[in-house]
């Protein structure tokens, strides 16, 4: 569980680099109903409802930050490995 937290918590400071850099992002995330949605844009904002983060982007798409499968080609699972 401490592996997971702390996976996460690199992965977040990256979307925060990503969005301070105004990089272009593309993301691929599991929707609610459990299907794979894909979406472009620069990330604005990040908040957080009933402890689970959220992201928003330039088009007003909302991301819930541990639903994202992939950013910019990377697995998000993998994410530590890349970077």
């Amino acid at each position: 569980m401490g592996n997971y937290k702390l996976m996460r918590s690199f992965f977040s400071n990256r979307l925060e680099v990503f969005a301070a850099d105004k990089t272009p992002c593309s993301i691929i995330y599991t929707d609610e109903s459990g299907r794979q949605q894909h979406t472009m844009g620069l990330i604005t904002e990040f908040y957080e409802i009933n402890n689970k983060e959220f992201l928003r982007l330039d088009n007003g798409t909302t991301v819930l930050i541990d639903s994202i499968v992939n950013v910019n080609g990377v697995p998000s699972i993998d994410f530590d490995n890349y970077c």
